[in-house]
């Protein structure tokens, strides 16, 4: 059963994937990287889906709108040179300028600039940048969090550069661009499937802890009984049903939560 504050929850996710959606097509629209820059709405549009959609807003870290065009359009000629550069098929020397770019591009109020600028950048250059982040681009590259700090992340996006371009090769992302709506473009596919390939991953493991604590608990009450053979299922069963009860909060413990957060 969804919960309302499930349901809030999709909701909002789903208002911030429009937004995404809306900043990707005005892009489109524009035609290049310079017009782009100079559309105060899809500047407008880009920091939107930058506080939404790629959760900046919730950390409050985003540099205020003004501010943020203002970063964006210093490094206005930088940004151009990328015009018509595509992930796969861009020119050897693109890997080392889109780091000096990123290292460059203060968006937010912490000190690595890999996350906000990668996800600017795929933006504004949607053909070339996939989105980096901790949580997904992280856990398929097996780079810890502190791989992601300032002075480590240079090495993360190298890696996750050269992973995108070997990936962008083998599998021709674009021949999935629009079969559905979330594969807006070529580097958002590739992104995508980084997303489900580690949600698939962690959802086995989840279920092969599941499976392990109903084994160990079922064993236990096997013993409990005396490990009088013939009722293993019963076992298993009753192991699971105590399981569920355990993962289940209590009322009190959930509207206390509810409240602290």
């Amino acid at each position: 059963m969804k919960t309302l504050a499930g349901e809030k929850n999709v909701r909002r996710y789903n208002s911030y994937y429009r937004d995404y959606l809306a900043a990707i097509r005005l892009r489109k629209e524009l035609g290049s990287v310079a017009a782009a820059l100079k559309s105060e709405e899809f500047v407008k549009a880009m920091h939107k889906a930058m506080e939404g959609f790629f959760g900046f807003g919730r950390w409050k870290t985003l540099l205020p709108l003004d501010e943020f065009k203002t970063e964006l359009r210093r490094h206005s000629h930088l940004i151009e040179s990328f015009d018509g550069e595509q992930l796969g098929t861009e020119t050897n020397e693109v890997s080392d300028k889109l780091w000096k770019l990123i290292d460059q591009l203060k968006l937010t109020t912490e000190k690595s600039r890999l996350v906000s600028g990668s996800k600017a950048l795929h933006l504004l250059l949607p053909e070339l940048v996939v989105p980096i982040d901790r949580q997904y681009t992280g856990a398929f590259l097996y780079r810890y969090s502190d791989e992601f700090d300032h002075k480590k992340e240079q090495d993360t996006f190298y890696i996750a550069f050269a992973s995108f371009r070997r990936l962008a090769n083998a599998a021709s992302p674009e021949s999935y661009v629009g079969t559905q709506e979330v594969h807006a473009t070529r580097t958002k596919v590739i992104d995508n499937a980084i997303i489900a390939f580690v949600e698939r991953g962690r959802g086995t493991l989840k279920a092969a802890t599941a499976e392990m604590q109903t084994r160990e608990l079922a064993y236990k009450l096997y013993e409990k009984r005396g490990r009088v053979d013939g009722d293993d299922l019963k076992d298993w069963f009753d192991a699971e049903a105590i399981l569920r009860k355990w993962a289940k909060p209590s009322r009190r413990s959930s509207k206390a939560g509810t409240q602290h957060r």
